[in-house]
């Protein structure tokens, strides 16, 4: 899961590289969803577009979805396993934070 804003830049810096992940390891199991912390719907379909992101986002209005992963600031990247138990959840914005979601990703798909 990526949790996001449309005024984050660090966000929209890492979501491109959240694409090129999806569609190299989709096919492998890999879900990302997009949890958007605003609640302009045009605003943020506006900024998916011009980034190129498609894999699945909802907006989070009521703060629900951050509530239940405990997410403060965003950018914040959580990777669940598939048996559904949250293996990494890292706030972002630091320069190795995409590694570690690789890497938390990687390590996942392999384990059945």
């Amino acid at each position: 899961m990526d949790f996001w804003a449309t005024s984050c830049d660090p966000c929209k810096r890492m979501m491109p590289s959240l694409e090129t992940l999806w569609n190299t390891h989709r096919d492998e199991g890999l879900d990302i969803i997009g949890v958007s912390t605003d609640d302009n719907p045009g605003l943020v379909a506006e900024q998916l577009k011009a980034l190129g992101i498609t894999y699945p986002n909802l907006l989070d209005t009521s703060g629900q979805v951050r509530g239940q992963y405990r997410v403060g600031p965003v950018p914040h990247s959580v990777v669940i396993d598939r048996q559904g138990r949250v293996r990494l959840s890292i706030a972002g914005g630091k320069d190795d934070d995409l590694r570690r979601v690789r890497d938390g990703v990687r390590e996942a798909l392999r384990e059945n």
